[in-house]
């Protein structure tokens, strides 16, 4: 029977914890004892003061602060704290909370987020390090406790469950940490299953160049850091992943180096925040992966990394987790500053602000005014969205990327960067019919607007003057100023927190025609630019500057 399962002797320090002891443990604890629950800085801290709410619905992002709130994270702050303390305050906390939640599971209530992927597999951790604390010092009746244990391992088994994504990564850490703590028929198959998944999940979820395919560097961090941790557990237990994906692990601390900007801090691409990883391991050559869908292209400042030029062109998926409509979008950083951003994520949750940032609409790209595209399910050749060529040397990057998402339209852009200061985009629109089409320029926080001519719009950085030039004509240049109702030129570099910005909208009526913009970053490289051309017919592209001519062909 169940009851009969038993505890292995680990010891705290054996077990994977979801939060480290830090220098915030007992500030987060002590707000825990009053009923403030406390899960991220980026979070609010929700106060309880009439008692735990398990149905409690946030403003902004409901199913995050649910999520976090059933996957017992406060218990780890509690638990780090009595550890670090010895004051059973903490511990008694711990207890009262664990049988709050208890008592509403039991009452079997609709809550999505009660008995779901991530919230399950945090909280087997949360509960396996109560259970440890548990078993010396709280009167916690362990028949009852050991059968909830073995319920969240029948959960985390069943691949009813699973998905091969980071959730699914969760769930197989939760899985084998259960088959290794409980003496438990089961524990054996547990554990094998959990590293079979992981191994099948790794080569679903990576490319062969280390990028892992969630379509964002903060997902990228995640599920590197999930994978490692998991990894140095197995050893700690005589058990490994196996050499390969730790080999691939190291390249995807590579990838880092390359998708980090010069000031240290990761782009907002698809469900992403800034992050701040750093740039002293960074790499400053151009990067490309196909099948992650990212290029990046990059000119080194040697007298002053940081002031160095980079541009990322995202086309192209693996998977559409944490995706957003961004689809053939670029994000410049020029001289210390961002010039041309992503919106970031803001929140998980269905909300108009969500709806906006995720949108075709919230990215540097070109697209229809109000319509979003249809994701390719498709593969290799065949696939209607995806980046189909990229050049690199000294001098030049060039990329190309196709949108075929859209019914009856397909969009193709070029992006050429003249390093160091001199992007071109070819945009392209096939279309049987006359339609309208935009491009969307997203300007960073701090950037102004300093003038808006007939074809050009200057812009400042930093006192440094940026030029924005369309070299045929358009019908239509707006600048929108952001706002919140309805969501319009904003972003979000806080979890949900927007900022609103300036938004540069380029329009034309079209009909198989293309878009040619020039952006030149710097008074250098507005005053050597003369004029660039596309010849269609020949597919020639001609860039006149007053240091040289260049043409090629695209």
């Amino acid at each position: 029977m169940e009851y009969n399962v038993k505890l292995r002797g680990l010891k705290t320090n054996q077990i994977i914890k979801i939060y480290k002891t830090s220098k915030d443990t007992l500030r987060v604890a002590n707000l825990i004892l009053d009923n403030k629950f406390h899960f991220f800085n980026s979070l609010d801290v929700i106060d309880f003061k009439e008692g735990i709410d398990w149905n409690y619905r946030h403003h902004t992002a409901p199913d995050t602060y649910q999520l976090y709130m059933h996957a017992l994270n406060v218990l780890c702050h509690l638990l780090n704290a009595y550890e670090q303390t010895n004051d059973e305050e903490y511990l008694e906390k711990s207890r009262e909370i664990f049988l709050s939640w208890i008592n509403y599971e039991k009452q079997k209530p609709n809550n999505k987020m009660l008995w779901y992927d991530h919230p399950t597999a945090y909280r087997t951790h949360n509960l396996v390090y109560l259970a440890l604390i548990a078993k010396e010092k709280l009167p916690i009746e362990e028949k009852e406790y050991i059968e909830l244990l073995v319920t969240h391992g029948k959960y985390l088994f069943d691949d009813k469950n699973y998905h091969k994504n980071n959730h699914g990564i969760m769930m197989d850490r939760a899985l084998i940490m259960l088959g290794i703590i409980l003496d438990h028929p089961e524990s054996n198959r547990w554990i094998e299953k959990g590293i079979w998944r992981l191994k099948d999940t790794f080569y679903f979820s990576y490319s062969q160049q280390g990028v892992h395919l969630e379509n964002s560097p903060e997902y990228h961090r995640i599920v590197r850091n999930l994978y490692k941790s998991i990894e140095n557990f197995l050893n700690k237990n005589d058990l490994t992943l196996g050499e390969d994906v730790v080999t691939r692990l190291e390249m995807s601390d590579e990838y880092f180096n390359y998708i980090v900007k010069p000031n240290g801090l990761t782009p907002a691409i698809g469900d992403s925040g800034l992050l701040p990883i750093g740039a002293q391991n960074k790499i400053y050559d151009s990067f490309h992966d196909q099948v992650a869908g990212i290029t990046v292209m990059q000119s080194k400042d040697e007298d002053n990394p940081e002031n160095s030029t980079w541009l990322s062109f995202v086309c192209g998926y693996g998977t559409t987790t944490h995706k957003h409509y961004d689809d053939l979008s670029v994000n410049i950083f020029y001289k210390g500053h961002d010039i041309l951003v992503d919106p970031g994520k803001y929140s998980y949750g269905r909300s108009p602000v969500r709806s906006y940032v995720i949108s075709p609409q919230a990215h540097n790209t070109i697209a229809f005014p109000n319509e979003r595209y249809v994701f390719d399910k498709s593969q290799g050749v065949n696939r209607k969205i995806k980046t189909t060529s990229f050049v690199s040397t000294n001098k030049m990057d060039m990329v190309q990327g196709i949108n075929g998402g859209y019914k009856d339209t397909l969009f193709k852009r070029t992006v050429i960067f003249l390093k160091p200061n001199l992007v071109i985009f070819l945009d392209e629109i096939i279309s049987e019919n006359s339609v309208k089409v935009s491009q969307y320029f997203n300007l960073a926080p701090h950037i102004e607007v300093k003038e808006v001519m007939d074809s050009k719009i200057q812009i400042i950085s930093d006192n440094e003057i940026i030029e924005f030039e369309q070299i045929n004509d358009v019908d239509s240049v707006n600048i929108h100023k952001g706002q919140a109702n309805p969501p319009k030129a904003i972003i979000s570099e806080q979890f949900g927190k927007t900022t609103e910005i300036n938004q540069l909208e380029f329009s034309k009526n079209v009909n198989s025609d293309y878009l040619l913009t020039a952006i030149k970053l710097g008074k250098e490289a507005i005053d050597s630019f003369n004029f660039a051309s596309f010849d269609k017919i020949n597919r020639l592209i001609s860039i006149e500057m007053s240091n040289q001519n260049i043409q090629f062909y695209v």
